[in-house]
């Protein structure tokens, strides 16, 4: 009893499976039956007509000639022709209205398409000819846009410079030669005569003096304006119609003045340092020479005199000094002192 009562159960087990594999079977029944509704309204009617006849030897064969239609990328080529298809409408409408723009246009305007493309190619050198025109004056432009600041920055640098000018012009009349410096020269020019006129008279034995001459030529433009007076002459001469003698010791009177005089309102004249001229001078003249600077050594405080010069019976007159010898080596100095 019990074993048909397990059987019982086990068959009632069995059935509702089996109810369930039914159920489960009529879904997809019913899912496969919508798909291939939905399959048929895609399918056009010349399909349709032939779902009939059709066997499964017929579907093989259209499966295949699918595949072969797939592997030739048939669907893409079709979607190409589409595209073609549409670009060939919309050119076709393009042409349409270029048409009808070009029957709008009078008969008596009309040219052959020939005469237009010479026009048009004649139109674009044209244009192109104009475009260069245009390039070529907007760089001329520019440049001179450019050279006209440059032109400005210059101007402005000349009026600078000229009202620089300008001003030292004015500084150098005021201070230069012709002005402050001439007149403190003049201011000082009598005084400096003075003193040279002291050194002279010893230098010539008196026979020589120094005066400013008033009368020169430019006198208002230059300072130190001389001229000689010789002892018994009522006629001066001017420093240019002396001998070299005489010039040398003019020479050496004014340059001790000035000196003397430029030192004098600081401190006394230190040192004299005269190179060579004395070949100029006679005996009597380095004799004359030699004592004044002496004098002047003695009355003035002078420390040093140092003098260059080749006459040997000038240089005897002074104690100390350095006898220059050109030797194969170069030249040597030896020292004497009387």
């Amino acid at each position: 009893m019990k074993r048909l009562d397990a059987e019982r159960k086990q068959i009632e087990k069995e059935v509702r499976t089996a109810q369930q594999e039914v159920e489960m079977l009529d879904k997809q029944l019913a899912t496969a039956h919508g798909e291939e509704q939905t399959i048929l309204k895609r399918l056009s009617d010349p399909w349709k007509e032939q779902l009939p006849n059709l066997d499964a030897e017929r579907i093989a064969e259209l499966a295949g000639e699918r595949n072969r239609l797939q592997q030739s990328r048939v669907s893409e080529k079709f979607d190409l022709l589409r595209q073609d298809e549409q670009k060939r409408a919309e050119w076709s409408e393009q042409l349409r209205a270029v048409q009808s723009e070009i029957d709008r246009i009078p008969a008596d305007a009309r040219i052959p398409a020939a005469e237009a493309k010479r026009l048009m190619d004649e139109a674009k050198a044209q244009w192109d000819r104009a475009n260069a025109a245009r390039d070529t004056a907007v760089r001329t432009r520019d440049e001179l846009k450019s050279r006209a600041e440059q032109y400005d920055r210059l101007l402005q640098k000349l009026r600078t410079a000229e009202r620089e000018h300008d001003l030292h012009k004015k500084l150098d009349e005021l201070l230069g030669q012709n002005g402050l410096q001439r007149e403190l020269v003049r201011d000082a020019e009598q005084q400096i005569v003075g003193l040279a006129n002291d050194t002279l008279q010893h230098l010539s034995d008196g026979d020589l003096s120094l005066e400013q001459d008033d009368e020169a030529t430019g006198r208002d433009d230059k300072a130190f304006a001389l001229r000689v007076r010789r002892a018994g002459d009522p006629h001066p001469i001017g420093v240019l119609f002396l001998s070299g003698s005489q010039k040398f010791r003019v020479a050496v009177s004014v340059a001790l003045a000035v000196g003397r005089f430029a030192c004098g309102r600081a401190r006394p004249l230190e040192a004299v340092i005269i190179d060579e001229g004395f070949g100029s001078l006679d005996k009597d003249g380095l004799r004359a020479m030699a004592d004044e600077l002496k004098r002047l050594q003695r009355t003035q405080a002078l420390r040093r005199v140092i003098l260059v010069s080749h006459q040997e019976e000038f240089t005897d007159q002074f104690p100390v000094g350095y006898r220059l010898t050109a030797g194969e080596n170069g030249t040597t100095a030896a020292p004497f002192r009387r």
